[in-house]
């Protein structure tokens, strides 16, 4: 691999293909042990296989990636901050253009972008005092949430939980940087 760009899934499918591959014959033909990740690395390094190199490729793809995706959430925020504003501005534009025309007794105006008019909106149910109202006019909503930090720590303990068990952890990357 001479250049520094990050590898395709096929090729670091044959990395590691080669990589299993020449480590098992080092081991079991050679006779070599190789058991630390150092000893690892050197032993393929030496059979001309590039794996460091292409961790450290993957290395900068994930610290490039993630300084990627930080800057659009940056300008993703921007963008809706500016959205808000401009929505803000048109509800006060169209307050402006409602006060100006009760102001003036006009109920409507036409020109070449538009054409404007007042009219009587739609009553709105004003609630004044929740609790006074009769229960058949309410809904009562109820959630019911499982407490999964409390479910957790019975089910390490060693205890049985209807409908809940633990998973197997699996793998987990840790990437430290700077």
């Amino acid at each position: 691999m001479s250049d520094t760009r990050t590898p395709s899934a096929f090729a670091l499918e044959r990395i590691v293909s080669a990589a299993m591959q020449t480590l098992e014959s080092l081991r079991t033909t050679d006779g070599q042990v190789i058991e630390t990740p150092d000893e690892v690395l050197t032993a393929l390094a030496e059979e001309g296989i590039p794996v460091e190199r292409v961790l450290k490729l993957l290395i900068g793809a994930v610290l490039d990636s993630k300084a990627l995706g930080v800057a659009a959430d940056a300008r993703i925020a921007d963008l809706r901050q500016r959205r808000e504003r401009f929505a803000r501005h048109e509800q006060t534009y169209r307050t402006l253009i409602q006060n100006v025309m009760d102001a003036l007794g006009l109920k409507k105006f036409a020109s070449e972008e538009a054409t404007l008019s007042l009219g009587v909106g739609q009553p709105k149910v004003q609630i004044v005092d929740e609790t006074a109202l009769p229960d058949h006019l309410v809904t009562v909503v109820t959630t019911r949430v499982p407490n999964k930090t409390a479910i957790g720590v019975l089910l390490k303990e060693g205890h049985d939980v209807d409908g809940a068990w633990l998973s197997n952890g699996g793998s987990v990357l840790t990437i430290r940087s700077r």
